[in-house]
């Protein structure tokens, strides 16, 4: 009887991303399957996204409410990410904290749901003093292992967060400023809003052969 243990793949380059027409929200972020670790991930004031218009050096509190949408309690590691376009123009989770996701702080410790379960994440973001104005995109991504068929599968869900840093004094242009302000936000919010990424690694846990 022998063991083998082969190293960790992606099953799929990159991640699958559920992707929305413009203007689309889609009212629910959720992954998986009634067979397996299942949860959704949606910010506390409903929306489809957890979006903020700050100024350099601004710091604001919010949370992300996850849900335990499965029959079995369930364990999830809660990190923040930057985002990056992927080969068709989709984002995609980087896997890396030299972006806007440096900005984003989550607990450390994960979080256990018993079956049914609803928690509040809290969020905390501190825009950098010298930041650019723009809108830059990170996300809260929530991971869990699991097991089908035989395989370790690390589970992931992402909430993407839109932070758009206004320049100095882009409040005080005036009624026409503010519109203008409101369009170009609400235009890159509706491309954004509802984008979840799930992604699925896998490695074969150890198994015997007779």
């Amino acid at each position: 009887m022998t063991s083998a243990v082969r190293p960790r793949g992606l099953v799929v380059p990159g991640l699958a991303v559920l992707s929305v027409a413009l203007g689309v929200l889609l009212p629910a972020v959720s992954a998986g399957a009634s067979d397996e670790a299942s949860w959704s991930v949606r910010p506390r004031d409903g929306s489809a996204v957890l979006e903020h218009v700050l100024r350099a050096g601004d710091e604001v509190d919010d949370a992300v409410v996850v849900r335990n949408e499965g029959g079995r309690t369930l364990e999830l590691a809660v990190s923040a990410s930057d985002t990056r376009a992927g080969a068709d123009g989709a984002l995609e989770v980087a896997d890396t904290r030299t972006g806007p996701a440096a900005w984003v702080s989550v607990p450390v410790e994960p979080v256990t749901l018993a079956a049914g379960e609803d928690v509040g994440v809290p969020v905390h973001v501190v825009v950098p003093p010298d930041a650019a104005p723009g809108t830059y995109v990170a996300a809260v991504v929530t991971t869990a292992p699991d097991e089908q068929g035989g395989l370790a599968v690390e589970r992931r869900l992402a909430l993407r967060v839109v932070l758009t840093v206004e320049a100095p004094g882009a409040s005080d242009a005036g009624p026409w400023g503010l519109v203008v302000g409101a369009l170009v936000v609400g235009a890159f919010a509706a491309v954004a809003a509802g984008a979840v990424v799930v992604l699925r690694r896998r490695r074969d846990v150890p198994h015997s052969v007779e």
